[in-house]
């Protein structure tokens, strides 16, 4: 995988929003986020797709446990030695660009996003609510990470303090969701992301977690950050519909200088992000991480496609209500600045 960067001069190019938004004072070397690129060669993918296929045959008889053979967010790590590799190269390049104070990973499940990050930042927080898998987040990050100070809380976030159930896929337990009046997604988009006709909650198995409210916590916490000097950071959100709350009620309590990159996961198209920009009450550009070309389902599909660039390309690029799909990126500048 290549990564372009360019000077800031370039990071308004092609038309993808505010030149030299979310810069804030924090980029050394001349690093532009906006200018990140990130390609995967054809070569590479179809290696990855092969991979996939061969490690499904050999995986099938695999023990049920953590990196669990029968779970579909274990296949990549465990058959290709990455987890979503383009975000994770995007919150490496952020960092480098001067965010890398401390990284909130809400919604860290085994820490796979954690675990291939956390040395790029000095702190690393991290929150899973499921008591089950919490242990192995922990023994991964304290296996993993070697240069920052990490901390993990066995608790959800939102915008109340509450106790909860967490419904958990058989075969995909990175798909846990709680479903109440807090979370954005629809049953049906439920249904439709998890490859069933209609939504039957006794499908799942149940384990009984307590949410925090945010409210609660994280002031404390942005002044730990704050007497550390860490006021640059990442925010990585991923929990399966609760994303809108958790930002929505964080969004008051983010410190004044404080500049950070928010990466959130949302499969809501319909999301109003102008009026979640909103709650900030500063400066923010809204970005998506868009891939050339569109997936058309089959790798096969895509092939006529990819070959005349060479695989497949994603860059950040405005985003608006209607098209909100997909990975998020919200650059929230400081007020100081604004």
């Amino acid at each position: 995988m290549n990564t372009c960067l360019a000077g800031t001069g370039a990071a308004g190019s092609g038309g993808r929003g505010d030149e030299g938004a979310g810069v804030s004072g924090a980029n050394p070397g001349n690093v532009s986020i906006r200018s990140f690129h990130s390609r995967i060669s054809l070569t590479a993918a179809i290696l990855s797709r092969l991979r996939q296929r061969i490690g499904l045959w050999l995986l099938k008889d695999s023990l049920p446990i953590f990196l669990r053979g029968s779970d579909s967010i274990t296949l990549d790590p465990l058959v290709n030695g990455f987890w979503e590799p383009v975000l994770t190269e995007f919150i490496k390049t952020v960092a480098r660009a001067g965010f890398d104070g401390f990284l909130l990973d809400i919604g860290a499940n085994v820490g796979l996003t954690s675990c291939q990050c956390g040395d790029s930042f000095r702190e690393v927080c991290m929150f899973e609510p499921n008591a089950e898998l919490f242990p192995v987040l922990e023994l991964n990050t304290k296996l993993m990470l070697r240069s920052c100070r990490r901390r993990a809380f066995n608790i959800g976030l939102g915008p109340v303090s509450t106790e909860a159930t967490l419904n958990i896929p058989t075969h995909n337990w990175g798909g846990a969701f709680v479903h109440d009046g807090h979370n954005a997604y629809s049953d049906a988009l439920f249904a439709s992301r998890h490859l069933v006709e209609q939504l039957d909650l006794e499908a799942y198995r149940k384990i009984g977690i307590r949410i925090e409210a945010t409210a609660n916590l994280l002031p404390g916490l942005f002044a730990e950050f704050s007497r550390a000097g860490l006021t640059t950071g990442v925010i990585k959100v991923d929990t399966e519909g609760y994303e809108k709350a958790i930002l929505e009620s964080l969004a008051p309590h983010l410190p004044d200088d404080f500049a950070v990159v928010i990466v959130f996961e949302n499969w809501e198209a319909d999301l109003d992000i102008e009026a979640l920009k909103s709650r900030f009450g500063r400066p923010v550009t809204a970005l998506r991480l868009t891939r050339r070309p569109r997936q058309r389902g089959a790798l096969w599909r895509d092939l006529p496609f990819m070959l005349p660039i060479g695989g497949m390309h994603f860059e950040p690029e405005g985003v608006a209500r209607g098209a909100c799909d997909g990975d998020l990126v919200l650059i929230v500048d400081s007020r100081s600045r604004g």
